[in-house]
């Protein structure tokens, strides 16, 4: 008796014979298209049913076929089109790869001698949304940048998908600490979302937001603190009444004026965050912890110690209240107060919380010693 999975694999067999044997039958056919297209749509037939390996097998002999076909033919680029999606599919980035730069190659030839077929822009916009949507992890970035090379071949910032595609990879870039990476695509983005009118400003104002904190991080602080005004005037202007958006945005253009040590409007800044966050959610609404801890970095700054003692304080009660006093937050605020104590002189306070920080740390080593048992 021959297995179900044996029977799957002769049966497969046969029809790629039948495919190929058809493909022959047609003597005096110079470029013959019947067996490339029958493998073709087998392979696609297949790929609907999930049944990628075999898609796969069938789009490599569809691209053997083609070989016959003229070098830049369309029927080239689609068969490439389909082995590159069809590993994406499969988590096979690396044996994508290749078939991918080939396609790219191609379709640049393509448009330089105003041969593309307009079919092709939609065989690489789909190609590009399986890169923007399926490759997670580690390579997510690098699938990205693909799909941000693809839809530039298609139609370059006009792409009405290009803008999530930057927002995404310029935020992966970000979160990787690599924000010279991040920079030019964050400022392509802005460039797109400046034309956005009515509700989608929000949109506008978010990516002016996040182009200000790359651009902090790089030091460029002067192009940093321009675009988050801008990105504030458009919260101010969208947000009714003021909440998260505004606030924080206040919280981040205070941290950019502190960098250039305009501590006056800095402090200024960061109060207008509280004010809007206290009458938003009240006094315990976790942002306005990192708030409370800026204004302490501020007074730091200023040698006032007291007062920056206090709002560590502050963003400590505020964090406790959201997390418990365990919280790894709660740790950070509680070493921040206890310098800022030690350095107005006040040891007592300064012991106080010290004691504080040594409870947390016993109770979290033994909460750990209980789970490892």
């Amino acid at each position: 008796m021959i297995g179900s999975s044996s029977r799957k694999k002769v049966v497969e067999t046969i029809a790629i014979c039948t495919l190929l044997l058809a493909g022959t039958a047609q003597p005096g056919c110079a470029v013959d298209k019947t067996k490339w297209m029958d493998l073709k749509r087998e392979g696609q037939r297949l790929e609907m049913d999930r049944a990628y390996p075999s898609a796969e097998r069938y789009y490599k002999l569809a691209m053997e076929a083609a070989r016959a076909f003229p070098k830049n033919c369309s029927e080239r680029i689609e068969t490439l089109y389909h082995i590159a999606r069809i590993y994406v599919m499969q988590d096979k980035y690396w044996e994508a790869e290749v078939y991918y730069k080939r396609l790219v190659q191609l379709v640049e030839e393509q448009k330089k001698d105003g041969t593309l077929d307009h079919e092709a822009l939609v065989w690489m916009e789909d190609l590009a949304d399986a890169y923007s949507t399926h490759i997670k992890g580690w390579l997510e970035g690098l699938a990205l940048e693909h799909s941000v090379k693809l839809r530039d071949l298609i139609s370059g910032d006009a792409n009405k998908y290009m803008a999530t595609s930057l927002r995404k990879l310029s935020t992966i870039l970000f979160n990787e600490n690599k924000c010279k990476e991040a920079e030019p695509y964050a400022e392509r983005l802005v460039r797109i979302t400046s034309k956005f009118k009515g509700e989608r400003e929000l949109l506008k104002a978010s990516d002016l937001y996040f182009l200000s904190l790359i651009q902090c991080n790089l030091g460029k602080y002067a192009k940093a603190e321009s675009n988050c005004r801008e990105s504030l005037a458009l919260f101010t202007k969208l947000e009714k009444p003021p909440g998260f958006c505004t606030g924080n945005c206040h919280v981040q253009l205070a941290k950019i004026l502190k960098c250039q040590l305009q501590f006056e409007l800095a402090d200024q800044s960061v109060r207008r965050a509280l004010k809007i966050f206290e009458r938003s959610h009240g006094k315990n609404y976790l942002p306005a912890s990192a708030a409370h801890t800026l204004l302490g970095e501020i007074f730091t700054h200023r040698r006032r110690y007291a007062d920056a003692a206090k709002e560590y304080e502050q963003a400590i009660s505020i964090v406790e209240s959201n997390y418990g006093p365990t919280a790894p937050l709660t740790v950070v605020a509680l070493k921040d107060a206890r310098t800022a104590y030690q350095k107005a002189g006040n040891s007592a306070k300064a012991s106080a919380i010290q004691r504080r920080i040594d409870s947390i740390s016993k109770k979290t080593s033994t909460k750990k010693s209980a789970k490892s048992h």
